[in-house]
């Protein structure tokens, strides 16, 4: 997982990590000027531009917003299991969303409208979706579920929201080169002469190089053996032998005359 710059840092830093990207956001208030909540939009827009599309981006927080229920108007960004009603708010996230091509995961499942509400409202003591989990529209996949977490407390009047996600790491290829090994011409140490001619040169390599050293002395005596007896060629035979021939020729003249006949 890496972090994404969020909408109060610079998107234009490059930064070195791979694989999933994750940023937290508090969204401004509902009674903020207009202007505040679309310079808002825009610094996360800039943000979510600076991710890769081949990486997984996973964008949560709190964006004040109700989106609703209308999963026609809003296909493919929202699911068919929405709350509420859709407010000015709300809005502005659809279309960041459907701009960013982004689902809001908290309405893709089906389950009791107290595990999807994260925030009551003081006063009327209704229950709203306001907390959400959003990433790509290719990626709900990998998406096991998004719900809230009832028993949990903390300072914050809002409760928590977890999402199971199924993340499967790239596996790393590793390249492999062969080495190409090659090997000595031995079959010409067949030859006495030859024999005698790297004796002698070996003879004279060692007693010039310091030979106490066993790297030393094995590149003596390989560079000296190359140099008089030389590498193998490899020499693939032909799978058509001579042997083969005449019986193949006879099979041709056979075959030819029953088809004149």
């Amino acid at each position: 997982m890496r972090h994404i710059p969020s909408v109060n840092e610079d998107a234009s830093q490059p930064r070195r990590w791979t694989y999933c990207d994750a940023t937290q956001l508090l969204c401004s208030n509902a009674t903020a000027p207009q202007e505040e909540k679309e310079q808002f939009y825009e610094h996360l827009n800039r943000a979510t531009d600076a991710v890769a599309f081949k990486d997984k981006l996973f964008v949560l927080g709190d964006f004040n917003a109700r989106v609703g229920r209308d999963h026609q108007l809003w296909n493919k960004v929202i699911g068919r299991h929405g709350i509420g009603n859709e407010n000015a708010n709300g809005s502005m996230l659809l279309d960041f969303c459907v701009k960013q091509s982004l689902v809001i995961t908290n309405t893709a499942f089906q389950q009791a409208k107290k595990l999807k509400a994260s925030w009551m409202h003081p006063r009327s003591k209704h229950w709203h979706l306001i907390d959400y989990v959003l990433v790509r529209q290719r990626d709900l996949r990998d998406i096991r579920l998004t719900r809230v977490m009832r028993p949990t407390s903390a300072w914050s009047d809002h409760r928590m929201v977890r999402t199971t996600v199924l993340l499967s790491a790239k596996p790393v290829k590793c390249k492999h080169r062969a080495v190409s090994c090659k090997k000595l011409d031995v079959g010409r140490l067949k030859c006495d002469e030859t024999c005698l001619a790297l004796q002698k040169d070996l003879a004279s390599a060692l007693s010039s190089v310091d030979t106490v050293q066993w790297p030393q002395f094995k590149a003596a005596v390989f560079d000296t053996a190359a140099k008089v007896i030389g590498f193998r060629k490899t020499r693939h035979k032909d799978w058509f032998d001579e042997q083969y021939l005449e019986p193949a020729v006879c099979l041709m003249i056979c075959t030819r005359s029953i088809c004149s006949g």
